[in-house]
């Protein structure tokens, strides 16, 4: 019965956001939505529902008070009770390129210190500081006072700039193209 309701006050709570954003989607006290997962499914047990945190986390990651409300909305019972938050380990771009220009796509990287090797050919991280991406961190602590109970996964959306083709996060050229270097796979690996 939990995911029942906890499903139901979520399917009402995205549509208050839709709607708050514009959408036109009406939304009433008596109306009632139930979604019930299939028990058959052929993907394996459902195990929870989340969101990546990412762009939106380093977004709103600055300000206390949004910080505070987007983990309540998201993650609290009274919200949407999300129980999975994937966080972005940013590959942080060259210093030197300014291409990219919308704040929330400039996700830092966390590693504070590197050596390449005199061939080039292996990268070895001496150092890591998590408050270089504090935004997304400052989410990632909301979001888990307001649900105890969060699993956390990592992921990656690029290498650091060292380790691609291009010398950029923002992807290969072509863009097609597999922009990790060759002999960086067990290097970003790690």
């Amino acid at each position: 019965m939990k995911l029942r309701r906890r499903l139901t006050g979520a399917v009402c709570a995205a549509a208050l956001a839709v709607s708050a954003f514009g959408g036109n989607v009406p939304v009433s006290a008596a109306q009632k939505i139930v979604i019930m997962p299939n028990d058959e499914s052929p993907f394996g047990e459902f195990q929870g529902w989340g969101t990546s945190l990412c762009w939106w986390a380093n977004r709103v990651g600055y300000s206390e008070k949004m910080t505070k409300q987007a983990a309540d909305l998201f993650f609290s019972e009274d919200g949407l009770g999300l129980n999975i938050a994937r966080y972005n380990l940013g590959g942080g771009d060259d210093p030197e390129h300014n291409h990219i220009t919308r704040s929330d796509s400039k996700v830092p990287g966390v590693w504070k210190t590197f050596e390449l090797s005199e061939d080039g050919k292996d990268v070895n991280i001496t150092e890591y500081d998590l408050s270089k991406d504090q935004n997304q961190l400052n989410i990632a602590k909301a979001a888990l006072e307001a649900n105890p109970d969060l699993y956390f996964e990592g992921f990656s959306n690029s290498a650091p700039y060292f380790m691609t083709n291009s010398g950029c996060t923002g992807g290969g050229d072509p863009a097609s193209s597999d922009n990790l270097k060759s002999d960086m796979y067990d290097d970003f690996g790690k």
